[in-house]
């Protein structure tokens, strides 16, 4: 199976550890967040998939849709413990892209990730819309690879594409600013981490650079970032 990344938000304990137990064994990769901020961290991060459990006490899951997807580009399945109608439409029309039973069949959970994953890996390049040449974000072709829909999108050579998280938007568009060159591994982290933070997270970049590689290649892409030792990485253009 293609490696997928999900995220669960699930504070109860015991459900939570069944939950990601059943994920693990249907070959998912699972990061199980326990509150509301280290979900965003996470999210921020890169993923495939957001799970949601809507029912925690005080906690109201449908204020999180709507946040979420400004800074992830990830299928969003809502865990209800009532999925009656009125949830169900109030989910989908607040972000979320599916609304199952919390306590369903676990083979719809699967069946409901893998066919958001299908759709994300299967979108096809559309024409690029000129209207965006002005966008301060749209970066200019470099070769065949650039950056499209102000930037949240990696288009490969063949026309293949790769959704992007905040923080991997932020690190393309500076490696894709300065093509064939270095950039400082310093640098790309005071991008990511501005101020005091960046030293608490030296090695930041090079866990994002590398599960950036790793989600282009479930796209079946090879992505053209090159690590130049002790100066940081660059995107080859030849």
């Amino acid at each position: 199976m293609i490696d997928t990344h999900i995220i669960l938000l699930e504070t109860r304990t015991e459900l939570s550890s069944s939950l990601s137990h059943m994920l693990a064994q249907s070959g998912f990769s699972v990061h199980s967040c326990q509150n509301v901020p280290e979900l965003f961290r996470q999210a921020e991060k890169g993923c495939d998939i957001i799970l949601l459990d809507i029912g925690q006490p005080l906690l109201d899951g449908f204020s999180l849709l709507p946040r979420l997807s400004e800074i992830a580009r990830a299928g969003v399945v809502v865990l209800a413990e009532d999925a009656g109608l009125e949830v169900r439409l109030r989910a989908l029309q607040s972000g979320a892209d599916a609304c199952l039973m919390q306590h369903g069949d676990q083979r719809e959970l699967v069946a409901v990730i893998l066919a958001l994953i299908r759709r994300d890996r299967r979108r096809a390049a559309p024409v690029v819309d000129r209207s965006e040449a002005a966008d301060p974000v749209q970066v200019a072709s470099v070769g065949a690879w650039h950056l499209r829909d102000r930037g949240w999108t990696l288009v490969s050579p063949s026309g293949s594409t790769v959704s992007l998280s905040a923080r991997e938007r932020m690190v393309l568009q500076e490696l894709l600013a300065e093509p064939g060159h270095p950039v400082d591994r310093l640098r790309l982290n005071e991008l990511l981490y501005p101020g005091s933070e960046a030293q608490q997270r030296s090695r930041s970049v090079d866990v994002m650079i590398s599960r950036l590689r790793r989600k282009a290649s479930s796209y079946g892409l090879e992505l053209p970032i090159r690590t130049v030792y002790g100066g940081g990485y660059l995107f080859v253009t030849e």
